[in-house]
């Protein structure tokens, strides 16, 4: 994932305003640090959006899926690069729905949302890549908004 996540940036794909890959309450926020049997670990590399299992999850904007896979830790993932250096990473899937090359159109289902992994139930965690920088991907959006009144 590290290959993927570092590469160069591609010419820009996307295309007007970006959107929510899903509707959900906000359960986990980006910097939060967890604590795993009782020691702190990294903060929170993205946000998680509080589903019902099997929600369909959408790609934020066009671009090409770069990655899916299974891990331990974040279950069924897909990742989708919009070009810009702009990247969406979307895990705990229950089900995949795109495959690694395909290109994905602004609000195309790319995955079902689920359990999977090491979660406490079912949630999107989505994130941003910039350069391979995290990015809070509620600000983000919140950044996005404003830039599409201007």
């Amino acid at each position: 994932m590290k290959e993927v996540l570092e590469a160069p940036p591609t010419p820009p794909q996307w295309k007007g305003p970006f959107v929510k890959p899903v509707n959900g309450e906000v359960s986990g926020t980006f910097g939060q640090a967890s604590i795993i049997n009782g020691m702190p670990r990294s903060p929170h590399s993205g946000v998680d959006l509080k589903a019902e299992r099997g929600t369909p999850v959408v790609s934020i904007n066009s671009g090409r899926v770069v990655l899916t896979g299974e891990n331990f830790f974040i279950g069924l993932f897909v990742v989708v690069d919009h070009g810009g250096a702009i990247q969406s990473l979307y895990f705990h899937f229950d089900k995949i729905l795109v495959q690694q090359g395909d290109r994905v159109a602004k609000g195309q289902v790319v995955g079902l949302l689920g359990a999977t992994g090491r979660v406490t139930g079912p949630h999107l965690h989505f994130g941003i890549r910039i350069s391979g920088a995290r990015i809070d991907p509620l600000e983000f959006m919140r950044v996005n908004e404003v830039m599409e009144r201007l």
